[in-house]
């Protein structure tokens, strides 16, 4: 007989809830809004930080996997939920892909995709790492992705696969703040993906039109390059590049910002995006990954073409210099945040999930109990 509901239990399984980056970042917003009397929960972290070594990083996931190993046959959960991104993420989780199949429980498992460009990563792969992607993803009962044209993407690799998206959650103030300061602010990690050189590039002609605006970079990555180009051009002593913000600090900054500029090249829904929208930031971003879902151009936020310096100094400039398109960009932004991505409700979508995969494996396991009498 299936286990009554207030018994169920979910086995998470990704970085490490200290780690940086946006995995981490859904995982917290997770357990914050978690409801343990619908569904118990159990995080096992396969990673603890990018800067660990080779050695560090197998340590982990291999004790991960033990830990795993002993939860999936003494705490016996019903559902399996993996996150993954690409490369070096993605064969990390494959054992527990497989470790959760090899379960004569039999647990649901569940898929998480949050890779910007697995596109990419598939089709560089060779063709017998692409057979042993496909298989691993198809060991899933469902496949959650960040966006529709991650979905098309997968549909092609898994024809008629269960694949949904699930938005990422993000917690939201009550309000936005109405006094801000003339700085447009970066959040995540400093390179070109971000599309950080590309906004160097357009600061000299913003401040030609704008000579009040302060441009701040928050987040790790390449810092001490962009510092370095900085520290060369005449309007250095207005930039700052911040390093790495915590979570406090990060909430503190956007009740700062006047606008929130992010022209990545590859994305999947940025957690530093939906942050600037719940806070009432203006946005500047790119029709990339999951962002066109939600954003609009015109509508919930501007739209620039990756790596256009021309159409980001014109995007800036505009709304730097239109308090009213600035006001309108952001209440609607913040209004589908709050209808689309806020977390209490994406966890109760979540949990819609999980219900129907039990719904179904329970019926499944009751059709083969009466096949055998």
């Amino acid at each position: 007989m299936p286990r009554s509901h207030t018994a169920r239990k979910v086995l998470m399984i990704g970085p490490s809830l200290s780690q940086r980056g946006g995995i981490a970042s859904v995982e917290r917003a997770y357990a914050e809004a978690w409801k343990e009397s619908q569904y118990k929960l159990r995080l096992v972290a396969t990673y603890a930080s990018h800067y660990d070594s080779k050695v560090k990083k197998l340590g982990i996931a291999l004790r991960a996997l033990v830990v795993a190993a002993r939860l999936l046959l003494f705490w016996r959960p019903d559902v399996v939920h993996i996150h993954f991104s690409w490369g070096g993420s993605f064969y990390r989780k494959s054992p527990f892909v497989l470790l959760t199949r090899l379960s004569l429980l039999r647990p649901v498992l569940v898929l998480h995709c949050h890779a910007a460009d697995f596109d990419s990563f598939y089709s560089s792969a060779r063709a017998p790492a692409q057979a042993f992607i496909c298989w691993t993803l198809a060991r899933s009962d469902k496949l959650l992705v960040l966006s529709s044209s991650d979905r098309r993407l997968f549909q092609v690799m898994l024809p008629g696969h269960a694949i949904e998206i699930l938005l990422n959650p993000v917690a939201c103030p009550l309000s936005g703040t109405t006094s801000r300061q003339r700085i447009v602010l970066m959040l995540g990690e400093l390179g070109t993906r971000k599309g950080t050189y590309d906004v160097l590039k357009a600061i000299p002609e913003i401040l030609a039109r704008c000579p009040d605006l302060e441009f701040w970079f928050g987040g790790d990555g390449e810092v001490e390059p962009v510092k370095a180009i900085v520290a060369t051009q005449p309007w250095r002593n207005q930039v700052r590049v911040l390093g790495w913000v915590n979570s406090g600090d990060k909430k503190q900054l956007l009740d700062k910002a006047l606008i929130f500029l992010l022209p990545s090249y590859h994305e999947g829904l940025p957690i530093a995006l939906l942050e600037a929208m719940a806070s009432g930031v203006p946005i500047v971003s790119t029709p990339v990954g999951g962002i066109p879902d939600l954003v609009n151009d015109g509508q919930e936020g501007l739209l620039v073409a990756p790596g256009a310096v021309a159409e980001i100094v014109s995007a800036v400039t505009k709304l730097a210099q239109d308090e009213a398109l600035r006001s309108g960009l952001a209440e609607r932004a913040r209004r589908c945040v709050l209808e689309s991505c806020e977390a209490n409700s994406v966890v109760a979508r979540l949990f819609a999930q999980y219900d129907s995969l039990l719904l179904e494996r329970d019926k499944a396991s009751r059709k083969a109990l009466l096949a055998q009498q």
